[in-house]
């Protein structure tokens, strides 16, 4: 298995994080901090057991850590499951 998929709310997220990063450290930054967001994506589709698990915060849900946001996920059998994408200074448990 190596598919993933992006709730709503976590492509907005992304679509977020590409903007302000943009705004702040110019494209060539934004574009090589999205794509190690991605490859984190892919990797943790290929084994979901790279993460830990987040169920203190919500139950059935793991992160990761890429630069400075935590990457939300659900595991499945058929394909890992994006929930948010949040920087690591946000209440989780407000924001999950």
């Amino acid at each position: 298995m190596s598919k993933f998929k992006l709730t709503p709310q976590a492509e907005l997220d992304l679509e977020n994080i590409y903007d302000y990063s943009v705004e702040n450290w110019g494209y060539p930054r934004a574009d090589r901090y999205i794509y190690d967001l991605e490859i984190a994506f892919t990797k943790l589709s290929q084994n979901q057991l790279q993460g830990r698990t987040a169920s203190y915060i919500k139950p059935g849900y793991f992160c990761y850590s890429v630069g400075s946001h935590v990457i939300f996920y659900r595991q499945s059998t058929d394909f890992l499951l994006v929930v948010r994408l949040l920087h690591k200074s946000m209440d989780f448990q407000r924001h999950l």
